[in-house]
């Protein structure tokens, strides 16, 4: 058996892939974010410095919790753009699901520091300080 999409040998009725994540057993819910990650997936292989594809790639494993991958997609991206401040208020949000405040509080922090009235960055820096408060 074979993944829908990243194409890895799977074993036979395995739910997901062990590799990418992605949901095997046709469903509903995450149906349309498998399809998602797939079409990012192929722009990507297709053209490696396609930052909005890469943004878009990571959203969706962040909608599907896998919050690993999405964290390599930003990071990887991050390389690319210095000056993202979604990018960094995602990176943010993802660290501190994770429980890494520190991390989380550094991405806010930059997010802030591009975009002094990036909302998001400012609630959940907001949040982050009442966490800790």
């Amino acid at each position: 058996m074979r993944c829908r999409s990243c194409d890895a040998e799977l074993p036979e009725g395995a739910a997901f892939c062990l590799k990418c994540g992605a949901r095997q057993v046709a469903g509903e819910t995450f149906e349309t974010i498998d399809r998602m990650i797939e079409d990012y997936r192929k722009r990507l292989d297709q053209k490696p410095d396609d930052a909005d594809a890469r943004f878009n790639l990571a959203l969706a494993y962040k909608t599907k919790r896998l919050d690993e991958l999405a964290i390599h997609e930003l990071e990887r991206l991050r390389t690319q753009v210095s000056d993202f401040a979604d990018l960094e208020y995602e990176l943010g949000a993802l660290y501190l699901r994770q429980g890494s405040r520190d991390q989380a509080l550094s991405a806010v922090r930059r997010a802030l520091a591009i975009d002094p009235e990036h909302h998001p960055a400012k609630h959940l820096l907001q949040r982050i300080n009442e966490d800790t408060g």
